[in-house]
């Protein structure tokens, strides 16, 4: 139902926006550690490197976890 509908959109909060983006980018942050967390659990557990396919499209080149599970997951290897 959209009878809440303005005719015109209220204007932006530059403020809001700016605090909405910083939300996200915690939560993407902290999304992206608890995955490379049960990454390592499994990879553990398994006893060979496992890479979840939802980590993978998260990751960016120099993300903190991420560089920190690489080089500690150099000893597992076949």
């Amino acid at each position: 139902m959209d009878h809440h509908k303005h005719k015109t959109s209220p204007p932006v909060d530059p403020e809001m926006a700016r605090e909405a983006l910083v939300l996200l980018e915690e939560e993407r942050a902290r999304h992206q550690r608890v995955m490379a967390a049960i990454e390592v659990l499994l990879s553990r557990a398994l006893g060979k490197r496992v890479v979840l396919p939802i980590s993978a499209e998260v990751r960016r080149p120099g993300g903190k976890s991420i560089s920190v599970q690489r080089n500690s997951s150099n000893g597992g290897g076949k």
